[in-house]
């Protein structure tokens, strides 16, 4: 039996998205080995989840999750996250060397009873990478630690209002560079490959290994009913940010649909825009239902009984949202709005082959949108595994417990 550790940010019950996928990659692992995953605190005492034991770490402030999301606190926790970035602006995006002591703290309490361990530190957030680098390097006969990539340090878009999109770029590549060099084996998302297969990580190119979000798990107790009801059901879960993913197209479409059409829709979500989605949700006379944030368990429930799944891509970055993987294990009709032409949920989508793909800028949206719901269908599970076998949690562990038996 063989241990592992992951280090990640937020966990089970309410996981951000690679908390998701870390805990995916655990709950494989845990049924035939001895595996742990340390997290940031949450209020939740939960020891252990499907087999994976759970340590919890305190966090800084800025990184806390706060329910009210109302401007001043919006405004207090975008100057603290300034702040932030300034005071450790040479080691950018690093921003918390206690963050750092906190993983090592509890990643020791493990590691001092076991023979051999592999770590497995998902960036985000930097400061876990960090951490299991550092422990690696005070027991590098006992410690094999694994990068699991993800989202990018080095392929920064735009600016964020205090640093340019280059100074980003340089710091982001002088922490893979550092980190990679210490690393036993590096996972990258495959929509990161072509930037990561180019000369400037060229020396690093026989630890890399593609692999997807691995969110590709058959559900339980799944709505697969062909024939559209009198009521056509939607469900969006995941993340909002009036920047990267604003949901106003989206909500708009929503509420012209729901003046043509008898629909009810779901939004589960945290981020920065519930105020755009509470007047949404006020407008529609009871069609848009806002449930803000919601434990994993309550977000797959409204995901097994819609119909259609609602999707919004990401402006401007090269990187897929998870869900999209989880939303496509369903098999059910996903309708993807997205302004990036390079949107890299096109190309999966378009795969899947049952999705519309929406640019905001279509003035024919609510028309294709209705005439989609209209007619939708169900895929079977093992026919789109079979498209998507990178997505399974088995691909990515087979490659993780391959290093741990010294067979790579």
């Amino acid at each position: 039996m063989n241990n592992y550790i992951f280090l990640t940010n937020y966990y089970l019950p309410t996981p951000g998205a690679t908390g998701m996928c870390v805990h995916q990659l655990a709950k494989e692992l845990a049924k035939k080995n001895n595996v742990f995953t340390v997290c940031y605190e949450d209020g939740d005492n939960t020891k252990v989840i499907d087999n994976v034991k759970i340590l919890k770490i305190k966090i800084p402030s800025y990184l806390k999750n706060n329910g009210t999301q109302n401007e001043a606190f919006r405004q207090i926790h975008h100057v603290e996250s300034l702040i932030r970035k300034l005071v450790h602006i040479k080691d950018y995006p690093l921003r918390s060397n206690g963050l750092v002591n906190q993983y090592l703290r509890a990643v020791n309490q493990i590691v001092k009873d076991c023979d051999k361990v592999t770590i497995i530190a998902s960036f985000t957030p930097l400061e876990a990478v960090v951490a299991a680098y550092k422990m690696k390097k005070r027991c590098p006969e006992k410690v094999k630690i694994v990068y699991y990539s993800t989202d990018t340090l080095s392929n920064e878009q735009g600016d964020d209002g205090i640093l340019s999109a280059s100074y980003r770029t340089k710091c982001g590549v002088h922490w893979e560079k550092k980190l990679f060099a210490a690393y036993d084996k590096i996972l990258i998302m495959e929509c990161h490959k072509d930037h990561y297969f180019n000369s400037e990580y060229e020396s690093f190119r026989k630890k890399m290994e593609i692999v997807n979000f691995p969110l590709f798990t058959k559900m339980d107790h799944l709505k697969t009913e062909v024939q559209p009801p009198n009521v056509v059901s939607f469900t969006y879960a995941g993340t909002f940010y009036r920047v990267l993913r604003n949901p106003q197209f989206m909500c708009d479409c929503l509420l012209a649909i729901s003046k043509k059409k008898n629909i009810k829709v779901d939004i589960l979500g945290g981020g920065d825009c519930n105020d755009i989605l509470e007047q949404t949700a006020d407008e529609s006379n009871g069609a848009i239902q806002f449930h803000g944030m919601q434990p994993h368990d309550v977000a797959m429930k409204y995901l097994n009984s819609a119909d259609v799944l609602l999707s919004i891509g990401n402006a401007e970055s090269p990187m897929a949202p998870s869900k999209i993987f989880e939303y496509m294990s369903t098999g059910k009709p996903i309708i993807h709005t997205y302004t990036y032409d390079k949107d890299p949920c096109i190309e999966p989508l378009k795969k899947y082959g049952n999705a519309l793909l929406i640019h905001e800028k279509d003035k024919d949206a609510v028309d294709k949108i209705i005439n989609f719901i209209t007619d939708y269908r169900i895929i079977e599970f093992k026919k789109v595994e079979n498209i998507f076998i990178m997505s399974t949690p088995g691909y990515t562990t087979t490659i993780i417990e391959n290093l741990a038996n010294n067979e790579q």
